[in-house]
Order: structure tokens, then sequence, then C-alpha cells
């Protein structure tokens, strides 16, 4: 009985087949080097002084917004 159990779980097993992803020599990802010199992130483009600007500005609007909600938050607490 015990053996005949064993069979059929070997063959079910067998027909589900092993679905777990394997990795075979050589498919692994290849480090992605940065070539001498740069940094994450450097070299990718070229911002001109005006879009750096218009970056830093809206940097400093949400910068300035997030303050806002902060404060009104901690108001809207002092007050109960």
């Amino acid at each position: 009985m015990a053996a005949a159990k064993k069979g059929q779980e070997a063959k079910q097993l067998e027909q589900e087949g092993d679905h777990r992803t394997r990795i075979f020599s050589g498919s692994e990802p290849a480090d992605q080097l940065l070539p001498a010199g740069l940094n994450f992130g450097e070299g990718r483009f070229n911002m001109t002084d005006l879009e750096r600007l218009g970056l830093a500005l809206v940097g400093f609007a949400v910068a300035v917004v997030g303050g806002g909600v902060l404060l009104g938050l901690i108001g809207a607490w002092i007050r109960r």
C-alpha cells in the first residue's frame, strides 16, 4: 500500500514538472561597469542651465508646499 502511494506521488510530481526558475551557466546578468571617472547618474544626459534652474524651482516649490502642509497639521494637532 505504501509503495503504491509513493509511486503515485512520484508520478504526480513528474507530471506537474519542476516550475522553479533555474540559472544556467552563462545566463547570469553581467555586471555593467561605468566608464572610468563616472559615478552613478553622471554622463547620462546634459542639462542646460535653464533646465537646472527649472528643476531647482520645482524642488523648492515642493519643499514649500510640504512645509506648509506639515505646519498646518501641527497647528491642527495643537488646537485639539
